[in-house]
C-alpha cells in the first residue's frame, strides 16, 4: 500500500523528491517573548529575549567543532512581537535578537557544513494586530459569523485553552498576500544569494475553513487557497506535521508524529507515513527534550529513521516562569542539552547515514517489545522496547536500545 501511494505521489507530482547527503539535526530556537510587566502603575509588555543569534551562532560552532554536521535551524519569535507574532506579511527583525548581516553570517555557517537556516514565517496564525491585520478584514470566521479566537492546545488536557496564547486565524484569502509579502520583504534585506530557507509551520499541519459574509469558504476551497499561496512563492519550505497537500513544496518536515492515537482498538502501529515519505524528504518528530518519554521517543526517532530535534534557548529557563509558555515550554537551555543531543546524534548518525536516500520497504514486530524497520539497500534496524535482551537475526538486542544490521 505504502509503495503504490508512494509511486502515485511521483507520478502525479504530489512529492518532489529532495535527496540529501546528511540526515541533519533539526533545532528551533526560540528567540524573545512579551512579558506583562507595568511602571508606576502602566501595563506595558516587556521584550524578554530569550536567544540572539550571536549566541545561537556559537552553540552551531561548538556542534560543529563536536562532528555534528547538517543542522537545520529554524528562528521562531525573531521580530518586534516575538512568538506572539504579528501578520507575517512581512519581514523584520527586533534589534534585541540581532541583525540582517549576522543573519546571513549564521546561513552561511549553516550551509558551508551541509545544513539551513529557517526563518518562520506562519502566515496562518497572528497573536496581535499591526502590519495591516484586520480581524473584520483579515480573520476567519466560524459558521456563526464569530471571527475565529482561539489559544493553543494545552499540554495537560490536549484540549484547545482559550487562556493559552490566544490567537487569530487568518483567512484563507490572505494566504498569498501574506506569503508572498514576506518573501518580497525578505529578499530586500538580505544580500543577493544569502536569504535564508523559509518555515510556513502550520500549513502542514491545519486546514481551515472562513463562513465570513462575504467569503463562505469551505475546507476545499481553502485548499485551493493554500496551495495556490504556495505556488505562488515559487519557493520550497519547512512545514509541521506535513499533510499530503504540502509534500510537492516540502524542503523539510518537522514534528512528524512517530506513534500511533494509541486507541484501544489498535493493537499495532504501522509506519505507514515514514514508509511513504522516507528517502524522498527528511523529516524529524517532536523535539526530544519536550518528550514525555525522551528515551522512548529517541527509540522511535531511530526506528523510522527520523532526524533528532530539539527546541532550545541560548538563556536560563527562568525566563519562562509565570508566563503563559512555562506549561508549554521547559528544560530548553542549550547549554544543558548539547552534550545529550550531540551523543544521541552520533549514535544515530552511522546509520541513518546508510538509509538517508533509501525507502523503507517492510516494518513488522518480530517479537513482544521487539520491531524491525526494512530498508531497500538492505538495511535492517532492530528496536527493542522492553525490560529484558532480546534476539533476532542472529542478534542481541539491549533493553531500551536499538541494533543496526548492514547487508
Amino acid at each position: 500500500m505504502a509503495e503504490y501511494y508512494r509511486n502515485y505521489l511521483l507520478e502525479n507530482k504530489g512529492i518532489s523528491e529532495r535527496k540529501t547527503e546528511n540526515t541533519p539535526l533539526y533545532l528551533d530556537y526560540l528567540c524573545m517573548i512579551l512579558k506583562p510587566a507595568s511602571v508606576m502603575g502602566v501595563s506595558y509588555n516587556k521584550k524578554t529575549v530569550l536567544s540572539t543569534v550571536s549566541e545561537i551562532t556559537e552553540t552551531v560552532k561548538k556542534l560543529i567543532e563536536s562532528g555534528v554536521n547538517g543542522i537545520a535551524v529554524r528562528l521562531r519569535g525573531y521580530g518586534a512581537g516575538g512568538l506572539t507574532n504579528k501578520a507575517y506579511n512581512r519581514f523584520e527583525i527586533d534589534p534585541k535578537v540581532g541583525s540582517v548581516k549576522e543573519f546571513e553570517a549564521l546561513s552561511e555557517i549553516l550551509r558551508k557544513n551541509g545544513g539551513e537556516l529557517y526563518l518562520d514565517a506562519d502566515f496562518q496564525f497572528v497573536y496581535s494586530g499591526g502590519n495591516g491585520f484586520s480581524k473584520k478584514n483579515s480573520a476567519a470566521h466560524y459558521l456563526n459569523r464569530a471571527v475565529v479566537y482561539n489559544g493553543g492546545y494545552d499540554i495537560v488536557t490536549g484540549r484547545r485553552n482559550s487562556l493559552m496564547l490566544p490567537c487569530y486565524f487568518v483567512s484563507p484569502t490572505a494566504y498569498s498576500e501574506y506569503s508572498l509579502g514576506f518573501l518580497r520583504s525578505a529578499e530586500k534585506k538580505f544580500s543577493k544569494g544569502k536569504q535564508p530557507s523559509v518555515s510556513f509551520g502550520s500549513a502542514g499541519r491545519y486546514l481551515g475553513s472562513d463562513y465570513a459574509t462575504k467569503n463562505d469558504m469551505d475546507r476545499a476551497e481553502s485548499l485551493y487557497c493554500l496551495k495556490n499561496a504556495l505556488t505562488e512563492t515559487g519557493k520550497t519550505a519547512m512545514f509541521d506535521n506535513g499533510n499530503a497537500y504540502v509534500l510537492p513544496f516540502a524542503k523539510a518536515l518537522v514534528n512528524v508524529p512517530l506513534t500511533s492515537s494509541a486507541v484501544d482498538m489498535e493493537y499495532m502501529r504501522i509506519p505507514l507515513y515514514q514508509m511513504i515519505i522516507h528517502g524522498l524528504i527528511p523529516y524529524c518528530g517532536a523535539p526530544l527534550n519536550l518528550a514525555a518519554d525522551p528515551e522512548r521517543h529517541y527509540l522511535q526517532s531511530a526506528e523510522y529513521g527520523a532526524a533528532l530535534s530539539a527546541t532550545l534557548i541560548t538563556r536560563e529557563n527562568s525566563l519562562l516562569t509565570g508566563t503563559d509558555y512555562e506549561s508549554v515550554y521547559y528544560s530548553l537551555n542549550d547549554s544543558e542539552q548539547l552534550e545529550g543531543l550531540i551523543s544521541r546524534y552520533k549514535n544515530t548518525q552511522e546509520y541513518l547515514k546508510k538509509v538517508n536516500n533509501a525507502v523503507i520497504t517492510g516494518y513488522e514486530r518480530l517479537a513482544e517489545s521487539l520491531y524491525c524497520t526494512r530498508y531497500a539497500n538492505g538495511v535492517k534496524v532492530l528496536v527493542n522496547y522492553g525490560e529484558t535482551v532480546k534476539a533476532a537475526y542472529g542478534r542481541q538486542v539491549k533493553a531500551m536500545s536499538f541494533s543496526v544490521i548492514y547487508e
